[in-house]
């Protein structure tokens, strides 16, 4: 069994959600790893992925991935969805394993569905997931579907968390591309809403990439059956 660092700060929300999950999970073993967390700044991320500064958004989140190191981490894991868009200078980077939530959302999406709308920041929707989703239809909204997805999102991540108007809106959104564009499911690649959309469970089909993420990072510490998150 590894001990496991996390990242957190990137989204408030976002960090408390997964925190809440993985205790949730992990509290249900006999044994229980280490679990360690580092605080970054949402602020400074988001200036640096808003630029596509992967580089120095890489080197940015590397100073929390030495931090966990440095504290006893055996693999590491980042709770947002945005700064993944630096993960392969990152990894090359990093003295820990890093779960990656990429990779999770690849699979899982695979494993599911053949034609998705993205709902997230401006950058996910924009580069299909940062080029992860290979292998299925993506189809994009409207650029300005996108951009009140995008403030949506925005407005969520400041204010810690999405309001009910906030998931109505989105709502919309959503059963207009399943009418237009007859996708599957909306992939959810905005960790600060899935805290919403567990509470309350939209009306369409979707699947949260951050729970994906999430029996990933069980998987890779304790190596057993993924708990029902």
């Amino acid at each position: 069994m590894k001990s496991l660092g996390l990242v957190v700060g990137l989204g408030p929300a976002a960090g408390i959600f997964y925190y809440r999950q993985l205790v949730r999970a992990l509290n249900k073993l006999p044994l229980r790893p280490e679990f360690i967390l580092a605080h970054a700044d949402v602020g400074t991320a988001r200036s640096l992925a808003a630029g596509s500064k992967t580089a120095d958004l890489a080197d940015y989140m590397l100073r929390f991935l030495v931090v966990l190191e440095k504290a006893g981490c055996e693999v590491a894991a980042i709770s947002a969805v945005t700064p993944h868009l630096c993960l392969p200078e990152l990894r090359s980077l990093s003295p820990i394993p890093i779960v990656s939530l990429l990779d999770a959302a690849r699979d899982g999406v695979l494993d599911r569905m053949q034609r998705v709308a993205i709902f997230g920041t401006r950058q996910t929707i924009e580069s299909d997931l940062f080029g992860a989703l290979t292998g299925v239809d993506v189809v994009r909204p409207r650029p300005s579907e996108i951009a009140r997805i995008a403030a949506i999102y925005g407005a969520a991540v400041d204010r810690f968390g999405a309001t009910q108007d906030d998931l109505a809106e989105l709502a919309v959104i959503a059963n207009e591309l399943f009418r237009r564009e007859a996708i599957d499911a909306v992939v959810v690649a905005g960790t600060d809403l899935s805290d919403a959309f567990d509470a309350h469970p939209p009306n369409y089909q979707y699947v949260d990439v951050s729970i994906l993420h999430l029996d990933a990072i069980y998987d890779s510490i304790v190596l057993s059956a993924r708990p029902h998150f």
